[in-house]
This record gives structure tokens, sequence and C-alpha cells, in this order.
């Protein structure tokens, strides 16, 4: 029963983050923006959620707030990416708390419990 609470709780969260979101970028009118988003590697199936959010910012807001994509390590290298974020190189990074176990620990806590052995 617990489980199923979380996943209805989870679930509506989604719901109104999304509808949340679609009143935001409606009735966005102010100055133009520009965002510096870092990924690593190249253009590939796991970025073009980055894209169609690129896209859609741009056409959404008639060109006001424009989100451009770096690759492969043109602000930062794949696991400098936190630190960019921290001395604001740039506005938007995808991370793999992987790559920093001792930078987020919190981060880590999800994944610790899920790969843990068993004596």
């Amino acid at each position: 029963m617990k489980f199923i609470k979380r996943i209805i709780g989870a679930s509506l969260m989604v719901l109104m983050s999304n509808f949340i979101t679609n009143l935001v970028l409606a009735s966005v009118d102010g100055p133009s923006v520009f965002w510096k988003y870092s990924l690593w590697g190249k253009r590939r199936a796991f970025t073009e959620g980055a894209e169609t959010l690129s896209k859609r910012l741009a056409e959404e807001t008639d060109g006001k707030f424009k989100l451009k994509i770096f690759y492969g390590g043109q602000l930062a290298k794949a696991r400098e990416n936190w630190d960019g974020l921290k001395a604001n190189s740039f506005e938007m990074a995808t991370v793999c708390n992987f790559y920093h176990p001792k930078k987020k620990s919190c981060l880590n806590g999800f994944n610790s419990s899920i790969f843990a052995t068993r004596k």
C-alpha cells in the first residue's frame, strides 16, 4: 500500500510540474535569455531530450530563451561539469554522479543500495 501511494504521489508531481511548465512557457514575455548547456560526448539518443527542450523553449518564447548545447567537452571536460556549474561557466549541464562520488555524496545514496551485495 505504501508503494502504491508513492507511485501515485510521484505521478501527481510529474503531472503538476508539466502543467505548471506549460503555463509558464505559454505566458513568457520578458527579456532575451541565453543559456549554455554542457553535455559530454556527441549527439545521441540520450541527448535528444535536451535538443527537444532547446527547440521548444525557442518556439514557446518566440526566440527569447535560447538554450545552446555544447557537446564533447567544449565548455568543460566530462568529469568537470559540477566545477563548471559552480564557477558559473555555464548555466546547465548533464552530470554523472558516479564521476563525482565525493562532491555530491547525497546522489550516490540512491545507487549504492541498489547494487549492494549481501554476504
